[in-house]
């Protein structure tokens, strides 16, 4: 997500360019209306054991660990910087908007499963049937599964949701997952109100036609956005349908107070898996800054720290040992990178962006992060499923940078750095002066506001030689993260980086039927991104969880967030 992963292209372009600390902690529009009734590394299944003892539940929604075992009752509190901005699953996009569309209210027909595993059945009875050379699906619903209000929901359903994705008078930042579809092209141009390539064969049957073989679109049909909403009811509530959604997923919404900040959701009567889920209900709060959320935590008063804990804290929590207890550590398949601008004097030269790669003290650079980065010269995350990496990352090598340099014929390189300051960028900046100015470059950083930034870092031609970037992935494939940043005319490429090997490996990835046999395109992508770099790649980057001993079967994924809907207290 930008947070990144997010497609923005035919939105807002602020919204795209939010980093994942950003996404997390987003201040959106925020929904309208007051008083709307209605980790452990290792096993990655933080604050105890599911134990043997509880509730028996006979299968759950996919997802990273088990369901059963749990104990009924309770209600937990999430304290959040910012408010959600919509919880209509094809407006919502900061990060508490997205805990609530992914964890709380929306069950997709698939979802992914273990921690890193790929899209499997969750609305729908099993994978779909693809057929005519991957332009055909046909995917089997779940009969008995029903939206909030109890009605079945039916394959009309989705016709009608996926339609309104496409809806130009809706905007949805969404709505460039769904291109691939026969018929998209219309709708979104305003041309056709008719969703031509997904029809209902019966009611409980839905078909899509895609235009040309797309390996990712299962992943898409993964995302809240493609959950099933009533017609009915959106209808009927018109804009306010972001303040009285209906929900497919574990709870419901009962009460919003935008005076209070806070929101509150209520076990789901008509939720799919009988027996889930074990809590009583989830309240939101927001407009807490960090330091007062982990004080909070630390108090019993809030269970969960739904943006995470960043740099800063993780300093503080490394360095106060009575606060490991409420921190675990989630491998997610993030990543953060230094963008070059390749169309801008030297670093139209790929022998120079190569030379700024060897010049980089990786190792040096995220000790500023405390932990929440991990070094990394590679243009691709470590936690990729099923991918065998081909490439040689970058390492620190000056003899090399050096040399590169001498063959570009550049002795001094004046470059600017545009950062909004957020940790730990305002840190990182500091380093990297310090470090390429042994090498004749001089950086010249920054800081400005967060909108003046978003403003700065997406007009084209771009007006600076280099700024802060990251990206957390919402789907399995490191698709998710090459098509938008890393080809021609990417939705986030304004660079000036073209490459035509790129894409024309990426097209091939795209065609595949298997993630493994895509990945085999993937490596090849990264070993192309390493021999023409568009950007200095840093570090991987993981997510430090902060939440309460007393809960009991605690699961993240970044993709997500955290998994309320199998948790106990």
């Amino acid at each position: 997500m930008r947070t990144r992963g997010l497609r923005f292209e035919n939105n807002d372009p602020v919204a795209a360019r939010l980093s994942r600390r950003q996404f997390l902690g987003a201040a959106g529009a925020g929904l309208a209306a007051a008083g709307v009734a209605a980790c452990s590394a290792k096993s990655y299944n933080a604050g105890g054991s599911t134990g043997s003892a509880g509730a028996h539940v006979a299968s759950g929604p996919p997802g990273p660990g088990p369901v059963s075992g749990g104990a009924y009752g309770g209600t937990i509190s999430v304290n959040w910087v910012s408010e959600a901005n919509s919880l209509d699953p094809i407006i919502g996009y900061n990060s508490t908007a997205w805990d609530a569309l992914t964890s709380l209210l929306n069950t997709p027909l698939y979802q992914f499963a273990g921690q890193f595993g790929p899209a499997a059945p969750a609305l729908a009875t099993a994978l779909p049937e693809v057929t005519d050379g991957g332009l055909r699906y046909v995917i089997k619903l779940r009969p008995e599964a029903k939206f909030s209000t109890g009605r079945t929901i039916v394959a009309d359903d989705y016709v009608y949701s996926w339609t309104r994705v496409l809806n130009p008078k809706l905007a949805s930042w969404a709505s460039s997952y769904l291109t691939p579809i026969v018929g998209s092209g219309p709708v979104i141009n305003g041309k056709s109100t008719t969703l031509t390539g997904v029809k209902a064969l019966d009611d409980h049957t839905v078909e899509v036609r895609l235009e040309q073989p797309t390996f990712t679109f299962l992943n898409t049909l993964a995302q809240p956005y493609m959950a099933a909403v009533p017609r009915e009811v959106v209808e009927k509530d018109g804009a306010e349908f972001g303040t009285h959604p209906t929900s497919t997923g574990p709870f419901v919404l009962h009460s919003y107070s935008r005076a209070a900040q806070s929101a509150t959701f209520v076990r789901n009567p008509h939720y799919a898996w009988k027996g889930l889920p074990y809590l009583g209900g989830v309240n939101y709060h927001w407009g807490v800054n960090e330091q007062l959320e982990l004080l909070q935590l630390e108090q019993g008063n809030v269970e969960i720290i739904g943006d995470g804990i960043g740099a800063t804290l993780a300093a503080q929590v490394q360095a106060e040992s009575n606060l490991s207890k409420y921190v675990d550590r989630f491998p997610v398949n993030a990543t953060a990178w230094i963008q070059l601008n390749c169309a801008s004097g030297p670093l139209a030269d790929t022998r120079v962006r190569q030379a700024l790669n060897w010049a980089t003290d990786r190792a040096a650079v995220t000790k500023v992060a405390h932990g929440v980065y991990k070094a990394s010269g590679y243009p691709l995350p470590s936690n990729l499923a099923e991918f065998s990496r081909t490439a040689t990352q970058f390492t620190y090598d000056p003899a090399r940078a050096r040399s590169l340099l001498a063959q570009a014929g550049v002795k001094k390189l004046q470059m600017g750095f545009v950062t909004d300051g957020s940790d730990p960028w305002a840190e990182i900046a500091q380093v990297l002066q310090q470090q390429w100015a042994a090498f004749g470059v001089h950086l010249t950083i920054n800081t400005m506001s967060s909108s003046a930034y978003y403003t700065l870092t997406t007009t084209s031609p771009l007006r600076t030689q280099s700024y802060q970037d990251d990206y957390y992935m919402t789907q399995p494939s490191a698709l998710d993260l090459i098509i938008p940043n890393f080809t021609s005319g990417g939705s986030y490429n304004y660079s000036g980086y073209k490459n035509a090997t790129v894409d024309s490996l990426v097209t091939k990835a795209e065609q595949q039927t298997t993630l493994a046999k895509s990945n085999v395109y993937v490596a090849k992508v990264e070993e192309e991104l390493v021999a023409d770099p568009p950007a200095v790649f840093m570090a991987d980057i993981g997510f430090l969880a902060g939440r309460s001993p007393k809960l009991r079967n605690f699961q993240y994924r970044g993709e997500t967030g955290s998994y309320y809907g199998r948790m106990w207290m």
